[in-house]
């Protein structure tokens, strides 16, 4: 996606509002295409604006469906742009308006899932995705989307300290997978599996999965597989107190999600670098770490984005090392940066 797919995005908007007579319904379709053009672009705000006009409208029509989809979408960019109680919302308002049933439904509970995970309760979070599966059944879900659902409700399950539970659910869902010759995603339920049994104590299954996956993921080329896989390395290295071993997984991690274009594991690993390298008393390491990242999820997410990402972290360096101790560092980061940018020219 490039700035000239917001630019013909917008011209379609702008005719279809000029249009005489004007096609209420048509607009309102448009608008939806539109959001989902903005998020491809983070401009989230912009987004969850267009969708807004568009739920209104489709309300203002009696149009109930489309009404509630609109309303599972801007639950989704709610949470995205941070904003949990109106993702919970929108979301539950949508349940009301379709009902317990249809695909709609699924995307609702789906998004309250998501929610109540984002707020930390693994316990609600399992319970949403648990109501998406069993409205799914009904509704002629396709494995893929089980699949997928299998892997979220497992992640809550994990965070709720149902380990074994959310590991049957990976297996179902690595199956399933499998089966339909989606290699990516089995891979994925297999990191996923093994951070289960990370966090059950059996470090040992844990390390044979993790095995695994880099053995596949290397063989298919999956960057970001192996991205996820050596950020989950660095995790338990951090848990032995080992941080030069986090330090190494974290770098490999970074480079793969470099390579893969993963935002989120790259920050992620861009955040154990730095943690990493602080242990090690190496500050202009950690610091480098998380000024780079900055730099690079601009290109990426957008300037208002990587600042929520990346600034508390800076913050807490700033919090430990204090005012001039942090001072110090960036000084002399930002003076390195001007002699290799200086030797570029």
């Amino acid at each position: 996606m490039t700035t000239n797919d917001i630019d013909i995005s917008t011209r379609r908007l702008e005719e279809a509002r000029a249009r005489q007579p004007r096609d209420e319904t048509a607009l309102a379709e448009i608008l939806a295409q539109h959001a989902t053009v903005l998020l491809q672009h983070a401009r989230i705000p912009d987004a969850r604006a267009a969708l807004e006009e568009a739920t209104a409208m489709h309300h203002a029509a009696g149009r109930i469906e489309d009404e509630a989809r609109c309303l599972a979408m801007t639950a989704t960019l709610s949470r995205f742009g941070g904003n949990l109680d109106e993702a919970q919302s929108r979301a539950q308002q949508a349940l009301a308006l379709i009902g317990a049933s249809g695909p709609i439904a699924v995307s609702a509970h789906t998004e309250l899932g998501e929610t109540a995970l984002a707020r930390g309760d693994g316990v609600a979070s399992a319970a949403a995705f648990a109501a998406a599966l069993e409205t799914g059944a009904s509704t002629s879900m396709g494995a893929a989307q089980r699949g997928s659902l299998l892997r979220k409700r497992a992640v809550a399950l994990v965070h709720a300290g149902q380990h074994d539970t959310a590991i049957q659910d990976l297996e179902t869902a690595h199956d399933i997978f499998m089966e339909i010759g989606d290699q990516s995603s089995a891979v994925r339920a297999l990191i996923e599996q093994a951070t289960a049994e990370h966090y059950a104590g059996r470090q040992d299954k844990s390390r044979t999965l993790i095995e695994r996956v880099m053995t596949v993921a290397t063989q298919a080329g999956d960057h970001a597989a192996i991205a996820d896989a050596h950020l989950l390395v660095a995790a338990q290295a951090f848990e032995r107190k080992d941080a030069a071993a986090a330090f190494a997984a974290a770098s490999a991690a970074r480079e793969a999600a470099l390579q893969a274009v993963v935002p989120s594991t790259y920050f992620g690993a861009a955040v154990a670098i730095s943690r990493a390298a602080n242990a090690l008393g190496d500050r202009l390491e950690a610091y480098r770490a998380l000024a780079t990242a900055w730099v690079t999820l601009i290109d990426v997410i957008g300037k208002e984005a990587a600042q929520s990402w990346v600034s508390p972290m800076l913050t807490a360096l700033h919090t430990e090392w204090g005012e001039q101790g942090f001072n110090t560092i960036r000084t002399e980061h930002d003076a390195q940066r001007r002699v290799a940018l200086a030797g570029k020219d």
